[in-house]
C-alpha cells in the first residue's frame, strides 16, 4: 500500500513539471512568434516608408520605366520577396520579377488601402510558404492614386518557432 502511494506521487510529480514544463515553452514560443513577426513589420514598414519617397514623385510623373527600376533595385534584398505598384484601379504598373502571381492579382488587401487611404498588413500563407505583405496607398495631394506592396519572407519566425519546440 505504501508503495502504491509512493508511486502515486512520483506519477504526480512528473506529470505536474511536464505539465509546467509544456506551459513555459508555449509561452516562450508565443513570445518569441510576437517578438519576431513585429520586428519583421517594423523592418517592412521603415522599407515601404524610404522606398514611398521615390515611389511618388515617379508615379506622379508617369515614369513606368524608372518605377520598374525602382522596383528591381530593392526586389533582392535580404527578406524581400518582391516589390509592386498598382494604379487605382488595383492594375499593376510595375512589379519584381520574383513576386508571386497571387499578389499581383487578386489581392484583396490592395483595394481594401486604396479605399481606406490608409497603410495595411497582413501575414499571408500562399504555395506552402509565410509572407508579410504591407500595401501603402500613394497620394497625389489628397487623393489616392495608386498603391505600394512590399511582401516579405516570413518564413524564418515559423522555422524560429519551430526550434523552440524541438529538444
Amino acid at each position: 500500500m505504501r508503495t502504491r502511494h509512493i508511486l502515486f506521487i512520483i506519477a504526480a510529480v512528473i506529470l505536474t513539471v511536464t505539465i509546467v514544463v509544456i506551459g513555459f515553452t508555449l509561452l516562450q514560443a508565443n513570445r518569441e512568434q510576437l517578438a519576431l513577426s513585429l520586428d519583421l513589420q517594423y523592418r517592412t514598414r521603415l522599407l515601404a516608408d524610404s522606398l514611398k519617397e521615390s515611389v511618388e514623385p515617379n508615379y506622379g510623373r508617369n515614369s513606368t520605366a524608372e518605377l520598374q527600376k525602382l522596383v528591381d533595385k530593392f526586389a533582392n534584398r535580404e527578406h524581400v520577396v518582391g516589390l509592386a505598384i498598382f494604379d487605382n484601379r488595383g492594375g499593376k504598373v510595375a512589379a519584381s520579377a520574383d513576386l508571386p502571381q497571387n499578389f499581383i492579382s487578386g489581392l484583396p488587401l490592395i483595394s481594401k488601402v486604396m479605399d481606406s487611404a490608409k497603410t495595411a498588413g497582413e501575414f499571408i500563407r500562399s504555395d506552402g510558404k509565410s509572407f508579410y505583405v504591407l500595401v501603402e496607398p500613394i497620394h497625389q495631394v489628397d487623393r489616392v492614386i495608386g498603391a505600394f506592396l512590399v511582401a516579405q519572407n516570413a518564413g524564418y519566425i515559423d522555422s524560429g518557432i519551430r526550434q523552440i519546440w524541438e529538444i
